[in-house]
């Protein structure tokens, strides 16, 4: 993003054939202006290649709103899309800076004739269109992605693959699902201009880290520690020896006897890994203590499984 927002044609003039730069249409062929629209409109615009190259000259429209947790207005940018291989025309809010750069690019482009659009057959005016030609459909791919890679000092290529046109609309989805306030899954299908559900269920991948931090928020392990059931020892209450601290007076039932040990979910010998045999977790646990002190090699026979029933009779009654 930082070298879209400030490319310049300094950073245009190492690039193109030898013909073109002897000519120097390397430097100039597309306006500055041109290029940077067409780069602001792939890294916020979430579109697809073809859908860039037949935007109409007017497609962007600006409107405000209204914040409703402070009140303040701001402006809003709309940006028209022109009718794709599963939706009709549409338009969608976009960054600001978006129609900014349009704004920039349509104050200096020159006069162009009408083009078919090969979709529709209409002619009409392409917000893209320079010596009376669309930018080229492989340009952004070719030529200007391998700039702003040069530019910004990174790779052309990742673990997944080489940065693509397509690559900016898969992040967008990404992010927007991501983020602090997120769309909705229907919202982005919507933004993205999806007629199924299902391709956007493809591009909007859940980040790990928010999937941990939304793991971690439902507390499933706490939950359900909360309804193991809890036995109180009423009489133990009654006589104070509860309040002395001479006999528990709380006791939990994990299913195999009962258990006065408050923190009794971290104890290491309560659970078995559900994928490792009990055994030997049993053998690996000899000697780690108990909530109480003693080791399971103190209790009892070595790897013996030590049932709470066993322990509890080891308690004095005073």
């Amino acid at each position: 993003m930082a070298a879209g927002l400030t490319l310049t044609s300094d950073d245009l003039r190492t690039y193109g054939t030898p013909r073109a730069k002897a000519a120097g249409w390397h430097a100039n062929y597309y306006p500055i202006e041109m290029i940077r629209a067409l780069v602001g409109v792939w890294l916020f615009g979430g579109l697809r290649m073809d859908e860039i190259r037949r935007l109409e000259l007017e497609c962007v429209r600006w409107d405000q709103a209204t914040d409703p947790d402070i009140g303040e207005t701001y402006r809003v940018c709309l940006l028209h899309i022109p009718a794709n291989k599963t939706t009709a025309a549409f338009s969608k809010p976009v960054d600001p800076i978006v129609g900014e750069l349009i704004d920039a690019w349509k104050d200096v482009r020159p006069a162009q004739p009408d083009i078919t659009d090969r979709k529709t057959g209409q002619r009409r005016q392409h917000l893209f269109c320079y010596r009376a030609q669309l930018i080229g459909s492989a340009y952004l791919n070719d030529k200007l992605i391998a700039i702003l890679c040069a530019k910004a000092g990174i790779p052309e290529s990742d673990s997944r693959a080489a940065l693509t046109s397509h690559r900016a609309r898969a992040t967008i989805a990404t992010q927007l699902l991501n983020a602090k306030d997120p769309l909705s899954l229907t919202d982005l299908q919507q933004w993205l201009g999806h007629k199924h559900p299902s391709s956007t269920r493809y591009y909007a991948k859940i980040l790990r880290r928010t999937l941990s931090a939304a793991y971690k928020k439902a507390d499933y392990f706490a939950r359900n520690v909360r309804t193991i059931q809890v036995l109180i020892d009423r009489e133990s209450i009654l006589r104070g020896a509860a309040a002395s601290g001479e006999q528990p007076w709380k006791y939990y039932d994990p299913g195999e006897g009962y258990c006065s040990y408050d923190f009794f979910a971290k104890c290491p010998h309560r659970l078995a890994c559900a994928r490792c045999p009990f055994t030997a977790l049993a053998e690996r646990l000899a000697d780690t203590p108990t909530p109480a002190g003693p080791t399971p090699r103190d209790l009892g026979p070595t790897g013996a499984f030590v049932p709470l029933t066993r322990l509890m009779s080891t308690v004095p009654a005073h």
